[in-house]
């Protein structure tokens, strides 16, 4: 951990406490628990989340929460073919974070599992102005280049296609850990050696990427 002693690696979407002391990262948390949490924090309804009796509570603790000062993004949020919760319906939950995301202009945190073509139908018909970035993103070099001609952002996290993050700018997506047991710094090392590129120039880009992409100013 040498390397990074004198170095902040931003982390983009984690559900886990951090063993590297200078990461900055945006926790993705509970809606029940942002209003005690004073770090960066995403707050929405996942798919595998959505139960069917208390929808509207989950929307609205959502909505009440989003303009709070700490809440950066919205999500993490989606849809995903392979949990048991009504496709239907994690659509008609996705539509209100998206609402919720362009009200309170904050970008979406995306979780998608074999719906891509569904998650593109709903960017083109909402045209939204805040990002969208698909996090844990381990989809191939033609999946990647089709979301990144219409507009989407990227996370990779630990396990990612190599082929897909050698083709993509630097300028389009963020590292992360999720809930993975590699820390931050492992994530940045590996993807780094992909790359090509230093680590130091992997960290600048990352954290101007948190600027620009989600308005951060780290």
């Amino acid at each position: 951990m040498i390397l990074f002693r004198n170095m902040q690696l931003f982390n983009f979407h984690t559900h886990k406490s951090s063993s590297f002391n200078n990461e900055i990262s945006i926790w993705n948390i509970s809606v029940e628990d942002v209003e005690k949490y004073e770090g960066l924090c995403s707050v929405g309804v996942h798919p595998w989340d959505i139960r069917e009796p208390e929808v509207i509570a989950q929307i609205e603790s959502v909505r009440n929460r989003s303009l709070l000062g700490n809440v950066v993004a919205i999500g993490e949020c989606g849809l995903d073919k392979l949990c048991n919760v009504d496709f239907a319906l994690q659509v008609a939950v996705f539509e209100q974070m998206i609402v919720i995301s362009e009200t309170s202009q904050k970008p979406l945190i995306l979780h998608c599992v074999k719906a891509f073509d569904e998650l593109i139908s709903l960017k083109n018909r909402y045209a939204p102005k805040q990002n969208w970035i698909i996090h844990g993103f381990r989809g191939n070099v033609i999946q990647a280049k089709q979301l990144l001609q219409t507009g989407f952002y990227f996370s990779f996290g630990a396990k990612y296609n190599s082929e897909a993050i050698k083709v993509l700018p630097l300028w389009t997506f963020f590292i992360e850990t999720d809930d993975a047991l590699e820390c931050i710094a492992d994530v940045y090392s590996k993807i780094a050696t992909d790359r090509n590129i230093s680590i130091e120039e992997l960290s600048e880009a990352m954290k101007m990427n948190a600027n620009n992409i989600l308005k951060l100013k780290i």
